[in-house]
């Protein structure tokens, strides 16, 4: 059965009930889908949305991480400061791990992850 791809428009072979023509298009197809999900949640729960970031930032500390975050997205899209592969398995899709967050731009400690080594990382560490 001839159907045409739900990302790029082009026609394939569709089988399985399949709605994208290329592993590639099926990834895409994922992230629209999460992307979605993710804002109707946050419409659904504006209010706890707000409140939460509202009490997170009243915390000093918080304050100054997403400083640090904001920093390190910045410099990483004026090309300041350049993105590696992930330091535990070489996937080239990496985020910044902050070992610390000083004020001083110079001493930022950052380790690029993939995202499953860095929630791996995370929760390690919690438990």
């Amino acid at each position: 059965m001839k159907k045409n791809c739900k990302i790029c428009g082009k026609s394939f072979e569709a089988n399985n009930g399949t709605k994208c023509c290329s592993d590639k298009c099926k990834q895409e197809n994922r992230k629209a889908v999460h992307v979605n999900a993710s804002r109707r949640w946050a419409t659904k729960h504006r209010d706890y949305y707000n409140s939460y970031f509202r009490d997170y930032f009243q915390i000093e500390e918080n304050r100054e991480k997403q400083l640090v975050r904001e920093q390190t997205y910045y410099l990483t899209q004026k090309g300041k400061l350049k993105k590696c592969p992930c330091a535990i398995c070489g996937n080239d899709e990496t985020e910044a791990h902050h070992t610390t967050y000083n004020d001083d731009l110079s001493s930022y400690k950052i380790v690029w992850l993939c995202k499953k080594c860095h929630e791996r990382l995370h929760h390690d560490a919690e438990a």
